[in-house]
């Protein structure tokens, strides 16, 4: 703890200014130097004064007080809570250090506090990069009892956090899905009953039923129409592959393409493991980065969130040669195969469209990719120059070659969305929850 500065306030400038108008007077009569000789004595005493009572660090106490687990590019409430210790009114600014390039809704907290009293502030902090980071210190500013001066003061006040994927959006939806509101945010209702194959129990009849959902026998013996009520299957496989190569470090939507994939895997294995099925990860580039067997549950839930958190881009080409041979040594029994990737055309992304089309005999392949809306606008826009017009045909000749290698991918069993970047999540979350519903795995 240490003082960092002095520095004069609005009133003691104003004290200034008018010695300086008093000196300025002395031009007309003489009694004014004197006068302002004496002004000014008085103001630097009352300044020097007022900055040698301002209340010191043993005056008070900060504490903060936050969720060590942070969501990456989400509002984040920290709460200071500050005590006064002294016998005198405490009036200060607190500005919190934070990590490089991370935002804050309130730059400065100001606090207002009388003798032996306690108060409680709130701040929200705006991650932009996942990772380990820490809060590291507090710069205050005290008043002096005049009102002439305010003493800064650096504090050390170390507190370690981890910024994770989006885990705010994961409690939004499990309310949403209480509150039977996921339609409101664009999400499919998770409906166990009422379709599927898996036999779930016997019911009434009632006038809106499909007929072939009827149990004859059950009929004949209560003497009343019964149904048969099924529910979709559970305990199925989900494997999810998360493309980590160089693509994977653009940026989309003004955020990185990595950070927006990650979100999305982690709010379709969410819920996929709140269905009853059971989630496995990959993440690769030249190389496996991460690897997790199936599991279930919160404990699968928490394996995957603490893999993802640190996660990062590797500027190198993506082997997938070697990440398809790995998951077919590993993964074994059939299972929706869910990649998130990224195709530039169909020559460059030849490797990739061959080894996903591999997995069709076995597995389920759905392939997840970001849409770059910045290409659609580029196509679409007239042309006004001779720059603008290659431009134009070089994303349009992109978008060609995007639907072509699309196109190939249907033709060989490969299911894909193309998506935004602001609906990746909850479109990804839609195409799981629909292929459930049609129980093609």
């Amino acid at each position: 703890m240490r003082i960092i500065d002095a520095i004069p306030t609005p009133r003691c400038i104003a004290a200034l200014a008018l010695c300086g108008i008093i000196l300025a007077l002395s031009g007309i009569a003489p009694v004014f130097g004197t006068i302002f000789i004496f002004a000014l004595a008085l103001a630097l005493i009352a300044a020097i004064t007022d900055g040698a009572l301002a209340p010191g660090t043993r005056a008070f106490v900060i504490q903060r007080r936050f969720d060590p687990r942070m969501s990456l590019l989400e509002d984040n409430p920290i709460y200071l809570e500050i005590t006064n210790r002294g016998n005198m009114p405490l009036r200060m600014q607190i500005r919190d250090e934070i990590p490089p390039f991370f935002r804050v809704d309130r730059r400065t907290l100001s606090v207002s506090l009388p003798p032996a009293s306690r108060q409680e502030i709130k701040y929200y902090l705006y991650p932009v990069a996942r990772g380990d980071f820490s809060l590291e210190r507090f710069y205050v500013r005290t008043l002096g009892p005049f009102g002439l001066v305010r003493v800064g003061w650096s504090i050390p006040a170390v507190n370690h956090f981890k910024v994770y994927p989006n885990l705010i959006a994961l409690r939004k939806y499990s309310l949403l899905a209480k509150r039977d509101r996921l339609t409101l945010e664009g999400f499919r209702a998770l409906r166990l009953k009422g379709r599927g194959t898996e036999f779930a129990q016997l019911r009434d009849y009632l006038p809106d039923d499909d007929f072939r959902r009827i149990d004859w026998k059950t009929t004949a013996r209560l003497a009343k129409p019964t149904v048969r009520e099924y529910q979709i299957e559970r305990s199925q496989n989900l494997f999810i592959m998360l493309d980590c190569g160089r693509l994977s470090s653009s940026h989309l939507g003004g955020h990185p393409r990595l950070d927006t994939m990650i979100n999305a895997v982690l709010m379709i294995a969410y819920v996929a493991l709140e269905s009853g099925d059971r989630v496995g990860l990959a993440a690769f580039a030249d190389d496996m980065k991460l690897f997790l067997p199936f599991g279930r549950g919160d404990m699968q839930l928490n394996r995957i969130i603490e893999s993802l958190y640190d996660l990062q881009p590797a500027m190198v080409e993506s082997d997938y040669a070697k990440a398809f041979n790995y998951i077919a040594s590993k993964v074994h029994r059939r299972s929706l195969v869910c990649l998130f990737a990224d195709i530039v055309d169909s020559t460059s992304s030849a490797p990739l469209l061959r080894h996903i089309e591999s997995l069709a005999p076995k597995h389920l392949p759905l392939m997840i990719l970001m849409r770059d809306n910045d290409v659609s606008t580029f196509a679409s826009t007239p042309a006004k120059d001779d720059i603008e017009l290659f431009r134009k045909v070089s994303a349009q000749n992109l978008l060609l070659d995007r639907r072509v290698a699309l196109s190939r991918l249907s033709q060989r069993g490969v299911l894909a969305l193309d998506l935004p970047p602001d609906k990746l999540s909850v479109e990804a979350v839609n195409g799981y929850l629909q292929l459930k519903a049609r129980s093609l795995l």
